[in-house]
Formats: structure tokens, sequence, C-alpha cells
């Protein structure tokens, strides 16, 4: 009886803890300025890149797709997010770890996807934005026009956050 007790005791300490420690980072995180490198390009599905393209000058949805899922795998969120991002008023910007282009370009296309997204060739996203250690959870936000994250978090399946993004989008 008492190692059940300790038990269930020891996991309801250890799941509020990483609960906590989730807090702990959604708050390192709030308002922190975000900025797009110059190793950035875009790549649309007709294989057009643009070198050297301009950073969002204004309200975004920012997605980051690391290497936690395959391109193709990952990449199957991308018109709910372009859904979410009309629904806010503002630029999708869905940001891709580095991967082969024609992988990108391939699920781009398998997906009907019009729009170009930006390749991250070095990875310079991540290093210059000090979220090489952020969990993938936390690399979705949602950045107003000084580019200072307003919304963070993954709102793919969760109704409330998805609503947050929404009614923050309105205040921007």
């Amino acid at each position: 009886m008492r190692k059940a007790t300790f038990i269930i005791l020891m996991s309801l300490v250890l799941s509020s803890s990483s609960l906590f420690a989730g807090n702990q980072e959604v708050r390192r995180l709030m308002f922190r300025h975000i900025s797009f490198p110059d190793g950035l390009v875009q790549l649309s599905v007709d294989g057009f890149v643009r070198d050297g393209s301009q950073p969002p000058s204004k309200e975004c949805l920012v997605v980051y797709y690391g290497h936690s899922a395959c391109t193709g795998c990952s990449m199957q969120s991308l018109p709910y997010y372009k859904k979410l991002a009309d629904e806010c008023g503002v630029e999708l910007v869905p940001v891709c770890y580095p991967d082969e282009e024609f992988l990108i370009r391939q699920t781009l296309a398998d997906l009907g996807v019009a729009f170009p997204v930006w390749y991250d060739e070095d990875n310079t996203f991540l290093k210059n934005n000090r979220m090489l250690k952020v969990k993938a959870r936390y690399r979705t936000f949602l950045l107003d026009s000084s580019g200072r994250i307003v919304v963070l978090g993954e709102p793919f399946g969760r109704e409330s956050l998805h609503k947050l993004y929404r009614a923050r989008s309105r205040e921007l």
C-alpha cells in the first residue's frame, strides 16, 4: 500500500513539475523579439528560389518545422495553419529546418500549397533567436508588427489556444 501511494504521489509531483517547466519556458519566450536572419530563402512548389527574402513587416504566424518528424509528415499541417493565419488576418511564415529542397517542394506540390515556405539552410533561425533547446510545441507563435511573440504554443487540436490566437490577433 505504501509503495502504491508513493508511486501515485511521485507521478503527481513529476507531472506538475514538468507542467511548471513548460510554463517557465512560455514565460521566458513571451514578448521575445524574433529576427529573420539573412540565411533564409523562400522555396515554392515551382522551384523558384528567392534569395535575400525580406522578413515579414507586419503581424505573422510563424510555424517552425524542425527535424522531429519527416518533412512530408510534419508539413501536413500547413493547410491548417494557412486557415488559422487567414482567420487571424496575418501572414503565415512557415520555416523549415534544413532538409533536401526537393523534399520540401514535393511536399508543397502534394499538399497543393501555392504559397512559399522559408528554408533555413543552416539552422540560423533557431540559433539567432536562441531557440535551439526550445520544445517543438513552443516553436509556433504569433508575432506583432514589431516582431515580438504575443501568443505561443501549438494550437493544432487545442481549441482554446486556437481561439486565443484569433482573439489576440484582433487586438494587434
